[in-house]
């Protein structure tokens, strides 16, 4: 993402899907938001029913309701028309602006510290590249994305194996499958500009898929770590054991994962942690919060700035969770903000 803020304005280009996400994030009700669109334009001195012609015109809108569509890449902001190039476009009536990676749109708006920093985060997180976590086990893989609005469960291949008392049929079905797996790595590292891939899943069948890899070139950035089982939640025994943190010290899905984690098994224990608004800003009072945890529906509802500038003002950590993803749906699930604790409170 790239920010550039004027007297009255903020330029936002978008570089990256991620990017789309954390723009949603950042943005209000009200918000005064500019970029090129289209527009189709009847011709009402037209007796028979009339399509219209569909224009490329450059028009703002002030926002009501966006919206983050993860499958077709883009983000929908949807308003009254308070301005436009075009003086065929009238005023007032409703428009969707739908923004997609490569796009600019100008935003206009009172900034919250905290969106300033998403913003900043967005531009950091662009440098950093993406992890991808490949769960395999024999016959089956499946490819997760960790983006900053959480796993993108991307791509699964399936492949039936024949029985090893064929040895032959085993062998060629077998080889196939480890040649598939190993060709989509190689497809997606080049399309997404992976910084790692993390193997990961039972028996040898991720040691095959890295004997493959190997033999097509230098596999760097390459990794292999057990799990219990295959699948989804080969995956999400990864983010929980911080196999993704040690490799890839910026992922942020994988650092909320943990943390989440983490403020269960404390609640679940009675132990140095709070969830909920009052019982936070109580512990905060105490300077008792050691990691706030908030996800951004609750900033987006409560905006807790003073909240947030007291536990940073107490050398506190803040980590906005996304509630796209396992970690934010549980945090949401308690009120959305939470806290691990310096010391536990009565």
């Amino acid at each position: 993402m790239k920010v550039r803020h004027f007297k009255e304005e903020t330029k936002i280009h978008v570089e990256t899907l991620d990017d789309l996400w954390y723009l949603k994030g950042v943005l209000e009700r009200g918000d005064e938001i500019s970029g090129v669109s289209y527009r189709r334009l009847k011709d009402e001195t037209k007796t028979r029913a009339d399509k219209g012609e569909r224009i490329r015109v450059f028009l703002g809108i002030r926002l009501e309701e966006w919206s983050f569509h993860e499958h077709s890449q883009s983000l929908r902001l949807t308003g009254p028309l308070i301005h436009s190039q075009d003086p065929n476009v009238p005023l007032g009536s409703y428009h969707t602006l739908e923004v997609g990676v490569g796009d600019t749109v100008t935003v206009k708006k009172k900034w919250r510290k905290w969106q300033l920093e998403r913003l900043k985060e967005a531009g950091e997180a662009s440098k950093t590249g993406l992890v991808l976590i490949v769960s395999v086990e024999e016959g089956e893989a499946d490819f997760a994305i960790l983006r900053s609005f959480g796993v993108d469960y991307a791509f699964r291949i399936t492949q039936t194996i024949g029985g090893k008392e064929m040895e032959e049929g085993y062998t060629a079905s077998a080889r196939d499958f480890y040649r598939a797996v190993s060709e989509k790595i190689e497809e997606m590292r080049k399309k997404e500009g992976l910084a790692a891939v993390i193997l990961c899943g039972p028996g040898f069948a991720r040691e095959k898929v890295l004997e493959n890899l190997k033999s097509r070139g230098d596999p760097g950035g390459i990794y292999s770590e057990p799990a219990g089982c295959g699948g989804r939640a080969g995956i999400q025994e990864v983010l929980k054991r911080g196999v993704v943190e040690r490799i890839v010290e910026e992922s942020k899905v994988a650092a909320e994962t943990r943390l989440v984690e983490e403020l269960f098994t404390r609640i679940s224990k009675q132990g140095a942690a709070a969830y909920g608004q009052k019982e936070v800003e109580y512990a905060a009072d105490l300077g008792a919060v050691e990691t706030l945890l908030v996800t951004y529906t609750f900033l987006q509802k409560h905006h807790p700035d003073s909240l947030m500038e007291k536990v940073k003002g107490q050398r506190g950590e803040i980590h906005v969770v996304s509630p796209e993803h396992d970690a934010g749906e549980r945090l949401d699930s308690i009120g959305g903000i939470a806290a691990l604790l310096r010391f536990p409170i009565s």
